[in-house]
């Protein structure tokens, strides 16, 4: 049985976690280049999320007095890649910055920005829900969080959580030639950079008196 587990639920969350590698990859060759970030960059990669985030919300309880002293951001990535679609949500404070680092990702296969590609800032970035690991962050803590994902627009339900939500769907139909992953984990990687390396943390209080009208 274990055999027959083990391919299957890509998308959820085995794209996120090859992105996650990836960016470990890059920020490892920038370390070995002499790179120190003028923050600590603390990667995880969460257990039991299915089971009600119990990994993330286990990590928070246990150090939330850390986290709350000194934890200045928290970018989540759960589904990276079902299709060619940018689906981001984020605390208002952080919607600039994100905007800022989307527009310097190239599309895939595109020569054009994915800021110009979909449109301005606040047609494609939306508020932060529940159902992933960011809500013990966000939710609990209060600790301005990202949630990043490629998503389809058309639903793919009938392979979600399924044995067809396989590698081979995901090769054949989804993400060919893997120019998503490598969209999500440039992305990922930016925004990793641009918030710890920032001498002034770069949020901004406006969106908030928007939202809230």
């Amino acid at each position: 049985m274990q055999l027959l587990y083990l391919p299957v639920c890509v998308r959820h969350a085995r794209t996120g976690s090859s992105c996650m590698l990836e960016v470990a990859r890059a920020l490892s060759v920038l370390r070995a280049s002499g790179f120190v970030p003028k923050r600590t960059i603390r990667l995880a990669s969460w257990d039991g999320e299915e089971f009600g985030m119990v990994g993330s919300t286990a990590y928070v309880e246990r150090h939330a007095k850390e986290l709350s002293r000194s934890l200045v951001a928290y970018i989540n990535v759960d589904v990276a890649v079902s299709g060619p679609n940018f689906r981001l949500a984020a605390t208002p404070s952080l919607h600039k910055v994100l905007d800022a680092t989307v527009f310097d990702i190239p599309s895939p296969g595109d020569s054009s920005t994915t800021r110009t590609f979909h449109g301005s800032m606040d047609s494609y970035i939306s508020h932060l829900g529940w159902g992933t690991d960011y809500a013990a962050f966000a939710d609990s803590l209060g600790i301005p969080s990202i949630d990043l994902s490629l998503r389809s627009k058309v639903s793919q339900y009938g392979t979600y959580h399924s044995v067809y939500d396989s590698f081979s769907f995901m090769e054949r139909i989804v993400d060919s030639n893997f120019t998503l992953h490598q969209a999500m984990a440039r992305l990922w990687g930016m925004a990793a950079l641009r918030l710890p390396n920032a001498d002034v943390l770069p949020a901004y209080f406006r969106p908030y008196t928007r939202d809230i009208n």
